[in-house]
């Protein structure tokens, strides 16, 4: 957040240094210079803006502000997971490194303490925990995101930036059907976007199966729990109370090797180890059967 703070004073900065070139330009009869005083008050202050806001958003998703991440779901023990038993999913990934859950549940503590933390504060101080939370998981699922992941997130984060500017450079140069076509595309792949992610989270957490095709249920160990999406009320006004009234988790599960990825309503730990069912052909993504502490006569 201090961070943030910082950023927010190079603002002015275009705005002193437009208006002293155009008071000096205006008196020394400088047409010229007191053009470019008026230019960089008019355009170099948004542009300023519209840098310092894609500086912010690069801060938080890769875990710069605060502590980088804060309070995730680290593992509780130094004794390394048994492997997961073998299904007829490629194995990609090796679980060695996971450290195993000895049931002390710490980090579904930690999050049930963050969110009532936010809901027992009041006012500006309940969006400012709020904030923070929210900062520290988007930091929280880049750092467990995987490479081919970060360059695809990377890759449609410059083109929602590079879009939003389009926008702002028609709109200053009078073309504004241009505005309108980056606007409209801007506000359609969000909503694209999140019409994906609804579906994506309510059929995991239906646990449907599709018919058809056959399932194997086995041992998955959990790699991260991290934030999906968030309902909450309140905050419309500066100092009015916000509540947290749900939360969704995208939850990483390693299965003989390879991840999957799922949705739930329940926070889970690192090494914490589940009965799931996976797709016998891999393709997919994994269902949950129970919570915690999966029985040891699984495939």
């Amino acid at each position: 957040m201090k961070k943030l703070s910082k950023l927010a004073f190079l603002v002015p900065v275009p705005l002193i240094l437009g208006f002293i070139l155009n008071l000096i330009g205006n008196k020394t009869d400088n047409s010229v210079m007191s053009k470019i005083g008026v230019g960089i008050m008019s355009y170099g202050t948004p542009a300023l803006m519209f840098i310092l806001v894609v500086i912010g958003l690069i801060f938080i998703i890769t875990g710069r502000l605060g502590n980088g991440g804060g309070k995730d779901n680290k593992p509780l023990t130094d004794e390394a997971t048994p492997p997961a038993p073998n299904t007829d999913a490629a194995p990609e990934k090796a679980v060695e490194e996971i450290k195993s859950f000895n049931g002390a549940g710490a980090a579904a503590e930690e999050e049930a303490e963050r969110i009532e933390e936010i809901n027992s504060s009041y006012g500006y101080e309940s969006k400012i925990k709020l904030a923070e939370y929210q900062m520290d998981q988007t930091a929280n699922i880049y750092k467990n995101s995987s490479p081919k992941d970060k360059v695809l997130g990377w890759l449609f984060f410059g083109f929602l930036m590079t879009d939003f500017a389009l926008i702002l450079v028609f709109a200053f140069i009078g073309i504004l059907v241009g505005a309108l076509v980056c606007f409209c595309i801007f506000a359609g792949t969000i909503l694209l976007s999140l019409i994906i992610k609804v579906i994506l989270e309510k059929t995991a957490i239906s646990a449907r199966r599709r018919k058809g095709v056959e399932y194997v249920t086995c041992r998955g160990v959990v790699k991260a729990c991290v934030l999906s999406s968030m309902g909450s009320s309140g905050g419309a006004r500066r100092y009015s109370t916000v509540r947290v009234n749900s939360v969704t988790y995208r939850v990483i599960i390693i299965v003989d090797g390879r991840e999957y990825n799922t949705y739930s309503k329940q926070f889970y730990d690192t090494g914490e180890q589940l009965t799931v069912s996976v797709r016998k052909d891999g393709k997919g993504g994994v269902i949950i059967e129970n919570s915690p502490n999966a029985p040891e006569n699984v495939q």
